[in-house]
């Protein structure tokens, strides 16, 4: 029962451990134009699984807009898109990806003002028009960005090897 006790406190102690590595960020500004591009870089040191929500559209009456994120590589080159989490009543945007370590761009924008071109950030957005964005609302957006790393199966492996060894260890020394 002890080792039994034992191998669990392990286990959980490993398991908060790699919540420990998590971080959370949060952006907030303002839009001033209806082609305006919040772009925010984001370095992966390790694989980590990313999550993007913005609740830029929480309340329309007081000026958000309707956000629209895209997540690119390094390169430039799209990965993702977000979605409405309800396109009937919210509008806030979220999304969710695997991701390797590197570098990758996140994009702000809009919603309809969508890139010109998949394979390329640098080609810009399809709205160049300088429309104030209080046509839309005030312009304010707010986004947070979640990083959790995505534990190494080797190196639990490992470690379970190692716990096995020791209880192996244990045993033949009781005996």
């Amino acid at each position: 029962m002890k080792n039994v006790i034992a191998v669990i406190s392990v286990l959980l102690v490993l398991s908060l451990a790699s919540l420990a590595g998590a971080v959370t960020y949060e952006y907030s500004g303002t839009f001033v134009f209806t082609s305006d591009v919040g772009q925010f870089d984001l370095h992966l040191a390790n694989d980590a699984t990313v999550h993007i929500y913005t609740d830029s559209w929480t309340d329309p009456l007081s000026g958000n807009f309707d956000p629209a994120i895209y997540l690119w590589n390094g390169s430039g080159v799209l990965i993702a898109e977000s979605i409405d989490i309800d396109p009937i009543t919210n509008w806030n945007d979220s999304l969710s990806e695997t991701l390797s370590a590197g570098d990758y761009i996140i994009t702000l924008v809009l919603a309809g003002n969508i890139p010109n071109n998949d394979l390329s950030l640098s080609e810009g957005f399809t709205n160049t028009q300088q429309d104030p964005i209080t046509t839309y609302g005030l312009g304010y957006y707010h986004f947070f960005l979640d990083a959790v790393p995505v534990p190494e199966p080797s190196t639990f492996l490992l470690f379970a090897g190692g716990l096995l060894g020791v209880g192996m260890l244990r045993k033949k020394f009781k005996a």
